[in-house]
């Protein structure tokens, strides 16, 4: 993002060390070390510490979503502003405007809420005034700058929705095909090949299992990309950034085939502008 700090970029090793500090010491609602070491990598990516993932993000529901607080600092320092004409248990009522992206008058009230399903979660009983403020600032973030909601939802709108089933049913085993005779000539060589690239261990594809967002996240998500294509400073943070978002990348090229296109072609420019010097 334009408004961020400068990227420190850290090694994965120091990640994994924090990620391990914040799983154990189990706030934020993250479950386990690798649920934290995909925040601190979102962190980095978007050019903060990658401990500041406690301070901004929070898995609910085996999501991670980014908390309104953020979304709105991130909004504001992107050249966002945002006027509240209402703020109180029974209704929010705020303006967001943006230069790229318009003005919008956004409301939530009880009674939306209630339309909504959402008043039998015990937190809209509790603290009413929060979560209209928190669902208004996602709405009217996401309608006229995206790119500050890092492609999340906030925790109070993942906390409504239900969590996906886990088919913990094992895959069948396929079966051992016969033994065939070794090739020879040619077509030896090209099966030895083969064998020694079947060998190479795999990627560590950590987004593999990414959930893909909604149409409007996909364009955020790949706003969010093209910026940080040119923080990498060497070929080797290309690589590496690269790789940890291939899962992520690949469900985009899977639902958006234009955004994919536009991310790809910024990141063989930047590429290029460092193979240049």
């Amino acid at each position: 993002m334009s408004n961020a700090v400068t990227i420190h970029q850290h090694a994965m090793g120091d990640m994994e060390r924090i990620a391990r500090a914040i799983s154990a010491s189990k706030l934020f609602g993250v479950q386990s070390a690798e649920q934290a070491l995909a925040l601190c990598l979102i962190a980095q990516a978007e050019g903060r510490h990658p401990a500041s993932a406690a301070q901004d993000y929070h898995i609910v529901n085996n999501r991670p979503t980014k908390k309104a607080d953020a979304m709105l600092r991130d909004f504001i320092a992107g050249g966002g502003a945002v006027k509240w004409a209402k703020l109180t248990d029974t209704e929010a009522e705020a303006t967001f405007s943006h230069p790229q992206g318009g003005t919008v008058t956004l409301t939530w009230d009880i009674a939306r809420a209630t339309t909504a399903g959402l008043m039998g979660n015990a937190m809209w009983k509790k603290y009413p005034r929060q979560m209209l403020r928190a669902r208004t600032v996602s709405e009217g973030v996401r309608t006229v700058y995206p790119l500050a909601t890092s492609g999340f939802y906030v925790p109070e709108e993942a906390a409504d929705i239900e969590p996906e089933p886990i088919n913990i049913t094992p895959a069948p085993k396929p079966a051992t095909p016969a033994p065939k005779a070794p090739l020879t000539g040619t077509a030896g060589k090209a099966q030895k090949a083969m064998a020694r690239v079947q060998d190479e261990p795999a990627q560590d594809d950590r987004w593999a299992d990414y959930d893909g967002p909604a149409q409007e996240e996909d364009e955020a998500f790949a706003d969010a990309m093209c910026e940080a294509f040119g923080d990498c400073a060497s070929l080797d943070d290309l690589g590496n950034f690269w790789r940890e978002k291939a899962g992520m990348v690949k469900g985009l090229k899977e639902r958006a085939a234009d955004l994919y296109t536009r991310v790809l072609a910024a990141k063989d420019a930047r590429k290029a502008e460092l193979e240049a010097g």
